[in-house]
């Protein structure tokens, strides 16, 4: 196991008689953008929101706590009054003020919201899957692996292990699955809405959530990707158990439902790697049947810089190719030009074998 910021200077770990991992160096310095970088001090140079251990252990910090259900929902007759204004945006920084728990940490401190958070898994899962040369078969396959994964994922505000979250101990559970449309049931009374998921033998499951929880995530995906969900999207987020008291009865008496509170539906390429847009599905699309055809180059994603699409090494090549995707705001990024070589895509770029080998040379 290593710390692959910097090719030049290899910094290798070892596991101690006691189970405890160590570096392998004297007076070794990560590369500065690096989360494990610290100045002559021994402080770092940046707070990152998804920090990955030395150990691999993740410690993450969210905008929201998962725990909580994001508002109420003992009162069914309010949320039939809800309405969702279909010009409204919806933003983050919502779920930071359903939280009451995030009111002693600092503004500047960087969080996740839901939908960063998810990414984060999903890319560092695929990249802790290419460092350690494990085939990823399919999409199917590799949401076996973000599940896993999350049993090392920990809440840095009450050191709590996102995959072990359960409804029966917790009230809630993480869920990632493959998103099969939504079902709307109305009459006279009130209306019912399910999210339908797609299990491994493709049977189809109902998942009861309220209207405007699907509808907010229905404009945000549109929003997003200017299309309408497909083969290629999936479904994650938190499901809650709720009490549905019953007037005049005690709260043993009162109805136990699950519902969807939280919910984040997004696009996945063929491998099931999380995608931003669609150059993003289309490139991941194409780099996969790069290396499944050719095992001398290998891509993986970076979960703590967002600015960076990709990082491909291409065996015997020294430098390594930093994909970026071009977006509609000027961002500042800053690299070694003695490790890397940018490559910038956007949708009149398409990404060949030839391209990738003629950038290293």
């Amino acid at each position: 196991m290593w710390c692959a910021c910097r090719s030049d200077a290899g910094l290798y770990y070892k596991i101690s008689e006691d189970l405890k991992i160590y570096p392998e160096h004297n007076g070794y310095t990560h590369d500065k953008y690096c989360c494990r970088y610290k100045d002559i001090t021994g402080t770092g140079a940046q707070k990152l929101p998804y920090i990955v251990g030395e150990n691999g252990d993740v410690t993450v910090c969210t905008s929201f706590d998962p725990g909580r259900y994001p508002g109420s929902a003992d009162n069914l007759e309010q949320k039939r009054r809800y309405a969702v204004d279909s010009n409204a945006e919806s933003t983050e920084s919502e779920e930071i003020l359903i939280d009451r728990d995030n009111s002693g940490k600092r503004i500047n401190e960087p969080q996740l919201g839901l939908d960063r958070l998810i990414r984060c898994i999903n890319v560092d899962c695929f990249t802790e899957k290419v460092l350690n040369n494990k085939t990823i078969e399919n999409r199917l396959n590799f949401s076996t692996y973000v599940y896993h994964r999350t049993k090392r994922i920990r809440l840095s505000r009450n050191k709590r292990v996102i995959g072990n979250l359960n409804l029966e101990k917790d009230g809630v559970r993480f869920i990632y699955t493959p998103f099969a449309g939504i079902n709307q049931i109305k009459d006279q009374n009130f209306s019912r809405c399910y999210i339908q998921t797609l299990g491994i033998d493709e049977k189809i499951f109902k998942n009861f959530t309220f209207p405007e929880i699907a509808e907010r995530a229905m404009m945000k995906f549109r929003k997003q990707y200017g299309t309408e969900p497909d083969a290629n999207t999936f479904l994650s987020g938190f499901q809650y158990i709720k009490n549905n008291a019953v007037s005049g009865k005690n709260k043993s008496n009162s109805n136990a439902y699950r519902v969807l509170g939280r919910v984040h539906l997004f696009q996945v390429s063929d491998a099931g790697i999380y995608c931003r847009s669609m150059t993003e599905l289309n490139t991941f699309n194409a780099l996969y049947r790069i290396t499944s055809s050719n095992h001398a180059i290998k891509f993986w994603i970076p979960p703590e810089d967002e600015s960076v699409g990709a990082i491909i090494e291409i065996d015997g090549c020294r430098k390594k190719i930093l994909l970026l995707f071009r977006s509609g705001n000027s961002n500042a990024l800053s690299y070694n030009p003695d490790l890397y070589v940018p490559f910038v895509v956007d949708n009149s770029v398409p990404v060949t074998e030839q391209i990738l080998y003629t950038l290293v040379r």
